[in-house]
């Protein structure tokens, strides 16, 4: 994932996948070597999985949120 994807809350790294139009919160532990701007993170984040990337400060486990196809 786009290393800007893991954010901080409550002291442990995670990051929000979209599933049926909400934010599910997912704690991750990155691979300790990275691939550019990408973080590997295993077992957290399945292929196919949307991620949020940049997510803002207020954002919560359980949120709306809507997908933005590029």
């Amino acid at each position: 994932v786009p290393a800007a994807a893991i954010v901080q809350r409550d002291g442990r790294r995670v990051v929000f996948v979209v599933d049926g139009g909400r934010a599910q919160l997912r704690a991750v532990n990155p691979a300790t070597h990275d691939y550019g701007d990408l973080r590997l993170l295993p077992a957290a984040v399945k292929a196919g999985d949307s991620v949020v990337v940049s997510p803002p400060a207020n954002l919560r486990d359980g949120a709306g949120v809507q997908s933005q196809k590029p």
